[in-house]
This record gives C-alpha cells, sequence and structure tokens, in this order.
C-alpha cells in the first residue's frame, strides 16, 4: 500500500511538471510572437514615418525630376543624380532607408523599408512631377537644338487649358475633352517639316498661354522629306508616316506621362524651360524604348538575355541635360530636338497682333 500511494505521488508530480513545462513553453511561444507581431508594427511604423519624409523631399524639387531623385539618392560628381543610392538614418529606436527609382521623366517609384529590432517592413508608393505646365500667361519661344536625322518631322503645339464655369472662350478652335475640365485646342504647327536645322527658332505671334494651360508636343514624321518647307495652317494626321508624342495622350489630361518616343528634361536653373528630345523611328520595343531613357546607348547590341543595351548611365552635356548622340541601330532621340521657353507676359507683350485684310 505505502508503496503504491508512493508511485502515485511520484505520477503525479511528474504529470504535473510536464503540465507545467508545456504551459510554460507555450507561454513563451505566445509571448514571442507578441514581441515579433510587436517589432514588426514598429517597423511598418518606421516605414510610414520614413516614407513621409521621402515625399517631402521630392516635393522640395517641384518640376525638376533629376532633383527630386537625387534627393534621395543622393548626387554624382557631376551633379547629376545616382541611380543606385539609397537615404538612410534612424526613427524611432529604428532605422530606415530609402531609395528612388526613375521611370520615366515624370515617375518616380520609391522603396521605403522601416528596420527594428531586425525586423524589415517595405512600403512602396509613387511620385509624380508635372511638367510642361504653365505658370503664368506666357508666349512661346522654341529652338532646334542637337538634332541629327535623315528623316525630315512637322512640331506641333497641343494645348489643354483649364475651363473656368460658363467659360466658353475658343469653342471653335478646339473640343472640349470628355471630362468637361479642358478645352483642347487643335494642334498648331510651330516648326513646319524639316531635319537637322540646329539654331532655328520660332516665337509665334499668335500663340499666349494661360495660366494652368498644360502643354504637349508632337511629331509629324514625313520620312521623304515630302512636305519639307510646307507651312499649314491645319493639322492633318495623314499628311505624315507616323505621329510621335511628347506626352502620352491617349489618357485624361492630368495623367499624361513623358510618351515612348520622346524625353523631356527640365533646365537647370529656368522651371519654365523644358528640352524635348524626339526619337523619330518606331520599330523598336517599348523594353528597347525604356532601357535607353534610364541607362543611355551602351555599346549598341541589345542584350536578349538581359534585355539591356548595356549603357550604365548618362552624362550631362554643358546644359545639364542627357548628352545625346548619333546611332543608327538603336534609339538615339536626337532626331528632333528643341528647347522650349516660356516667357512671361509681364516680361514681353502678349497682345496678339491682328492680320490687316
Amino acid at each position: 500500500m505505502g508503496k503504491a500511494l508512493y508511485i502515485i505521488v511520484i505520477g503525479t508530480f511528474v504529470a504535473g511538471s510536464v503540465l507545467y513545462m508545456q504551459s510554460s513553453n507555450t507561454n513563451i511561444a505566445t509571448t514571442t510572437r507578441q514581441a515579433s507581431y510587436q517589432e514588426k508594427v514598429l517597423a511598418r511604423e518606421i516605414a510610414r514615418s520614413a516614407n513621409g519624409v521621402a515625399h517631402l523631399k521630392l516635393q522640395q524639387a517641384g518640376a525638376d525630376y533629376d532633383e527630386a531623385v537625387g534627393n534621395i539618392n543622393g548626387f554624382n560628381n557631376d551633379g547629376s543624380p545616382k541611380t543606385n543610392g539609397v537615404f538612410s538614418g534612424s526613427m524611432n529606436d529604428g532605422t530606415f532607408r530609402i531609395k528612388a527609382i526613375p521611370l520615366d521623366g515624370q515617375n518616380i517609384k520609391v522603396e521605403t523599408v522601416g528596420i527594428f529590432a531586425g525586423i524589415e517592413e517595405k512600403i512602396v508608393s509613387y511620385h509624380r512631377v508635372d511638367v510642361l505646365v504653365v505658370k503664368e500667361p506666357s508666349k512661346i519661344r522654341a529652338e532646334f537644338i542637337d538634332s541629327m536625322a535623315g528623316w525630315c518631322s512637322a512640331v506641333y503645339l497641343q494645348q489643354y487649358i483649364p475651363i473656368s464655369p460658363g467659360d466658353s472662350t475658343g469653342a471653335t478652335t478646339g473640343v472640349v475633352s470628355a471630362d468637361g475640365k479642358w478645352f483642347e485646342k487643335y494642334p498648331e504647327m510651330i516648326f513646319d517639316s524639316g531635319h537637322n536645322r540646329n539654331g532655328e527658332t520660332t516665337e509665334p505671334a499668335d500663340i499666349v498661354l494661360e495660366t494652368g494651360t498644360r502643354m504637349n508636343f508632337f511629331i509629324g514624321v514625313d520620312k521623304g522629306c515630302d512636305h519639307e518647307g510646307v507651312w499649314v495652317d491645319t493639322f492633318n494626321e495623314n499628311d505624315y508616316d507616323h505621329i510621335h508624342y511628347a506626352m502620352d495622350h491617349e489618357v485624361s489630361v492630368t495623367s499624361m506621362l513623358e510618351g515612348t518616343y520622346s524625353m523631356i528634361e527640365l533646365h537647370e536653373t529656368h522651371d519654365q524651360t523644358w528640352r524635348i528630345a524626339f526619337e523619330d523611328q518606331n520599330f523598336y520595343t517599348e523594353a528597347q524604348y525604356n532601357d535607353i531613357k534610364l541607362h543611355g546607348y551602351g555599346d549598341g547590341f541589345w542584350d536578349h538575355d538581359e534585355g539591356t543595351w548595356g549603357g550604365d548611365g548618362w552624362d550631362a552635356d554643358l546644359f545639364g541635360y542627357r548628352e545625346l548622340g548619333n546611332h543608327g541601330n538603336q534609339p538615339d532621340y536626337s532626331d528632333q530636338v528643341i528647347e522650349v521657353e516660356l516667357i512671361p507676359c509681364r516680361v514681353v507683350s502678349c497682345e496678339v497682333e491682328e492680320v490687316a485684310i
């Protein structure tokens, strides 16, 4: 009897110990999971806060795309933004790192990582830089620079003017957008068909740009130069082999992005001056055009496995723009290149002269 009682007591003690250990392990696991969850939450909060800082730095660049990228990634010695730079720091007992990834001449992908106690949380967001937007009533001046082309092209301006309530201005010179917010003027020729005409300028006396107007430019490619030197008052798409837009026009006005066949860059010191570089060829793939925009010309041979021309970045010319070249076997964006400057009406007279009949 005594031995049996002893065995029962020992068994009860062992069973209790096992239950206690199981309970303790469960509590430890629960505590660990709670701690891990809290660390994840804190890492996420750091990422969110750092992402807010990133967008403030991006906004400080205004309409300067390169400066926006450089404000996050840092700048090279020549003043160009670093492609693979990272902005990092400490925050709320943790750390963060931010990278700006240029997508085109207007949109930037922002990757923000918050880190707490070894736990990482990433947030992806986007920043858009508005280009070709008129800040005040202005006249336009355009000049050909760095143009090297075998084909001819004419250059047109397309205006998108914001509509005020009850405004019907220009009802016979364009159409109202589908959303009713913009008056889309008919295209206006600013350069007739031609090529290789660096230094040629135009200051159309009859074009006055209103505040808030969004501009788009496009080239009508005239491969055989059949219309070279011919001025037309009414745009006819059938006059040209194909049309290449500076901004993608098949979207809403406020969503227009840099088009496949153009590179738009803001002047280093003048926020109402842009260089627009057009590519006139249209037989490459979207990936081949975009690789040139992001990485430069490379060795001129397309690597199908890597999906690249092999470029490692752009050099800058004397004016801070991408340094263009003439390349016959790849997109070069040096075919029709214009610099567009807006001159405020407070500086020059914007009265449109009437032509006597």
